[in-house]
């Protein structure tokens, strides 16, 4: 992330100030008061929601204030995605594809986004007229390759009816692939993923994924601090949500996206 802000601040010519911003996934220590000109009204992010906070306080350039320290004034905007939506988008690719009954493997149980990402698949699957199933992969275990692989096998052995597949992580991609693979049904199962790493990169040229879903991290960073610089400087947002995802990729963009990868590898992120 300390990359992308110097090329936002570089390119809007601004001070090395240090706002206080924090996307979805990463904290980013900068103070937007030398911005707005204003001591008590913070403009941050958190979880990509955009609001303003009410405090005496400085922001520190570690951001520790939460919910609980600070009234929130008002919420502004999103930038993001929809879990729900997003869902819904790689099930109608599977569907599309020929599939009937998904299998979603979430590695984070209870986490709300992920839960939220498997109802739409599952939404898309009963719309046409079939049906998905959950895995639930203990986070702890997430990492572990041979187990997330076995998990997977097993679901898919233990009921044939099962012709997609839905990893909502990069990792457990490429443990989908190899769990297929072992079972002699590659081409037969309708596989997908999210997020970008090399691996699952390399394994949608091979064609053994159908299309990855990239919910390009780096717009969230890019469009938070300039949403957050217009707003603190002239006071002006745009009116809704700004959806950063989902970009699918598939066998016809994978290469140039593994060529931005090799030459721009802070804006893909794929490793």
């Amino acid at each position: 992330m300390g990359f992308l802000l110097s090329r936002i601040i570089s390119a809007l010519s601004l001070p090395r100030a240090r706002p206080a911003i924090r996307t979805h996934n990463s904290p980013i220590s900068l103070e937007l008061e030398r911005l707005a000109g204003d001591f008590n009204r913070r403009v941050c992010f958190y979880g990509s929601i955009f609001f303003s906070v009410t405090s005496s306080k400085k922001i520190s350039p570690g951001f520790k204030y939460t919910y609980k320290s600070n009234r929130i004034h008002s919420i502004f905007g999103y930038v993001g995605f929809s879990a729900r939506e997003l869902g819904r988008s790689v099930a109608e690719l599977e569907i599309k594809a020929g599939a009937k009954h998904g299998l979603c493997v979430n590695h984070v149980p209870g986490n709300t986004t992920l839960e939220l990402d498997c109802a739409g698949y599952d939404d898309a699957f009963k719309a046409a007229g079939g049906s998905s199933k959950v895995l639930m992969i203990q986070f702890s275990d997430a990492s572990n390759s041979a187990l997330v692989t076995q998990a997977i096998k097993g679901q898919l052995s233990s009921d044939p009816t099962l012709d997609a597949v839905w990893t909502i992580g990069a990792e457990q991609a490429v443990d989908s692939v190899e769990a297929i693979d072992q079972l002699g049904k590659t081409g037969k199962i309708a596989n997908g993923s999210l997020g970008l790493s090399m691996g699952s990169l390399e394994a949608l040229r091979a064609g053994k994924l159908i299309f990855i879903a990239d919910l390009q991290p780096y717009l969230d960073g890019y469009y938070a601090l300039l949403e957050a610089f217009q707003y603190a400087k002239y006071g002006m947002l745009p009116q809704g949500q700004i959806s950063t995802g989902p970009l699918m990729i598939t066998k016809d963009n994978v290469d140039q996206v593994l060529k931005i990868n090799k030459e721009h590898p802070g804006v893909r992120g794929a490793s």
